[in-house]
């Protein structure tokens, strides 16, 4: 019988081989990052506040249109994007999942889709990508912790407010603003109360702390 020493020096041993067995038949030793799809702009509090810093009215409004119509999560914890893609790439090299035939067939098992808890407790959803070589798509999954459920057009809206008041910061935010500019960028008027309180809290989200820290 092995003595539990052995049989430690064993299972590492047996780890060590897995994992040079999956970097030899993986060929995504490099560039890893171009496998994932993360829509940073309706799903990551800190990527959004770049945005706002860098882009006028004018070239917001194509970046706009990838947010959708419906629901979403807004992360808003401390992970970067790339930080994000690291721990997510770092799992799935880890349990040879990077190829891609190897990824889809994981998920298929589970219904298509596969929860991963990251470092901060943050919980990611991991689906097919469809777009082009980014096979590896990542959500923040429903109300997990440091996500917020918000509405595709209160985000568009809080966005374009955001921008518009950097550039006229003297200029007095009220409905009759708001309205002005949902309707620049193709939305309806704000429809009651509840739907301006959802607004409110988007918008101070977005006033809140600076950008995400760089966990790199």
């Amino acid at each position: 019988m092995y003595s539990s020493v052995a049989l430690i020096i064993l299972d590492t041993y047996k780890t060590s081989i897995l994992l040079k067995l999956c970097a030899t038949r993986s060929n995504f030793q490099q560039n890893t990052f171009s496998l994932i799809l993360f829509h940073a702009i309706k799903h990551h509090l800190g990527y959004i506040k770049n945005t706002i810093r860098g882009y006028t009215m004018e070239e917001i409004e194509p970046q706009l249109l990838r947010i959708g119509g419906s629901q979403m999560d807004l992360y808003h914890g401390l992970l970067s994007p790339d930080r994000i893609s690291d721990e997510i790439i770092e799992y799935l090299q880890q349990n040879c999942l990077l190829e891609k035939n190897v990824y889809l067939e994981w998920l298929n098992q589970n219904d298509g889709f596969r929860l991963l808890t990251l470092s901060d407790g943050s919980i990611w959803v991991l689906r097919e990508g469809k777009e082009k070589d980014k096979y590896v798509h990542v959500h923040p999954g429903r109300y997990s912790p440091q996500t917020l459920r918000v509405k595709a057009s209160v985000l568009k809206t809080a966005i374009a407010v955001k921008i518009h008041v950097r550039d006229h910061p003297d200029i007095t935010v009220n409905t009759e603003l708001l309205n002005k500019i949902r309707k620049l960028i193709k939305l309806s008027p704000l429809k009651g109360l509840q739907e301006s309180k959802h607004l409110t809290d988007v918008l101070a989200l977005l006033s809140g702390r600076e950008s995400f820290n760089e966990l790199k």
